[in-house]
């Protein structure tokens, strides 16, 4: 009777361990063992490509006797937040209004003519390289290939050329140089002479 009895028991326990035991993995089912968070940002861009010039820029003094006459012209800067995807630009530069001279003994005025004016650029430089001097400063946080033009007299005639240019440009990106004036006096009377160097860029 007691051996009947416990085998009762006995089962009735692991029946119940069954049910237990069953109904557990319907419960861990109800879980995700994964949770994706859809997640955003956005990257502005000022969306303007510009260049900045010296105000005004004097080249120093040399005698008649000299031949020629250089120095530093001041820092150009090209801005380019356009967009942030490969893009390039380029500066030209022009003599916009001739280097001239009144007052000097003589009737009428006096001109340097374009052609006794050279314009030197200097060296190219990337984002990412050390810059060699003040030649060429390269900034990011994009980045781009910056090629400086050839070492090259003023047309004669009103006229542009390339002072340096921007290629494989990607996110915001700046470059400063600075150009080196050179002026071949050729005879030219003593005297103060101002004239106008204008520098442009255009990009895309």
């Amino acid at each position: 009777m007691r051996r009947a009895l416990f085998t009762t028991i006995a089962t009735a326990a692991a029946a119940a361990a069954a049910v237990t035991m069953g109904s557990a993995p319907a419960a861990l089912a109800a879980i995700s063992p994964i949770g994706d968070t859809s997640t955003s940002f956005t990257i502005g861009s000022i969306g303007v490509l510009s260049i900045t010039t010296p105000a005004t820029a004097d080249l120093g003094s040399a005698d008649t006797t000299a031949g020629t006459l250089s120095n530093s012209l001041g820092d150009v800067t090209v801005t380019d937040g356009t967009a942030p995807d490969d893009g390039s630009w380029t500066t030209t530069v022009a003599i916009t209004s001739p280097f001239t001279i009144s007052g000097t003994g003589t009737t009428g005025t006096t001109t340097i003519p374009n052609g006794n004016i050279n314009y030197n650029p200097g060296t190219s430089c990337a984002v990412g390289t050390s810059p060699t001097g003040t030649d060429c400063i390269p900034s990011g946080p994009g980045t781009g290939t910056f090629t400086a033009g050839s070492a090259t007299d003023f047309p004669a005639s009103a006229g542009t050329f390339t002072a340096f240019s921007g290629g494989s440009l990607f996110g915001d990106t700046s470059v400063v140089w600075d150009p080196v004036i050179t002026v071949t006096l050729d005879g030219s009377p003593a005297g103060l002479y101002t004239g106008t160097i204008e520098h442009s860029v255009t990009g895309t």
